[in-house]
């Protein structure tokens, strides 16, 4: 059947407070290799997914995958609209931050040679509370961004086709819980940081 215009107006109101709350903008540039011409595009993101190190490291900070995330260039084949040559450079860089941050670490990869998933347990530190910066198209540092952790999600297994899922989540009273399955269990306050084989998504609160 055909959705009433009330059930239309409820989802797009539902669609502007997620957006509301949850959604950043992404910015993107990609640049001719050739003669320098370059173009940029803005696009809104909920979940900012980021990459673990390309090679295994004994310990690997958040900071250091929000750093790769805007600061690896690839290079990719686009048709120059100035001089259409086919080689250019693509980064991409944060422009504006939400109020609720999710961050999804990239632990889950693919092997070509053998067309298997895997996934990566490198120790991940965990901060409870750390800072962003809007960055401007010139690279110029704007508004900043203090973020508190409030929940994160764990994967227990080797890949992502099994495995488990547990959740550590902030009650409104400030007490932790670890969620797993039926069992609910009251757990420390994590403070400063912490550091995780089998931290996947995270939840931060931007702070007033």
């Amino acid at each position: 059947g055909v959705c009433p215009s009330s059930c239309s107006d409820e989802v797009t109101d539902l669609h502007s407070v997620v957006s509301k709350f949850v959604a950043g903008r992404l910015c993107s540039e990609v640049k001719c290799k050739t003669c320098g011409y370059s173009t940029q595009n803005h696009e809104q993101f909920f979940t900012l997914s980021v990459p673990l190190p390309p090679r295994r490291a004994r310990q690997v900070h958040l900071q250091d995958c929000l750093q790769l995330l805007e600061n690896e260039e690839s290079s990719i084949l686009w048709c120059c609209d100035k001089c259409k040559h086919s080689e250019a450079s693509k980064k991409i860089w944060v422009a504006s931050h939400p109020k609720i941050l999710i961050v999804h670490l990239e632990r889950f990869g693919y092997t070509v040679s053998t067309g298997r998933r895997f996934k990566r347990d490198d120790p991940v530190t965990v901060p409870t509370l750390f800072s962003r910066h809007d960055r401007q198209a010139d690279g110029s540092l704007g508004e900043q961004a203090v973020y508190d952790l409030f929940a994160w999600t764990d994967h227990h297994g080797s890949d992502d086709s099994s495995g488990h899922y547990t959740a550590h989540s902030r009650h409104f009273n400030g007490s932790f819980y670890k969620f797993d399955d039926a069992r609910v269990t009251k757990t420390d306050r994590p403070r400063g940081a912490f550091t995780s084989h089998s931290a996947y998504v995270l939840f931060y609160e931007r702070r007033d």
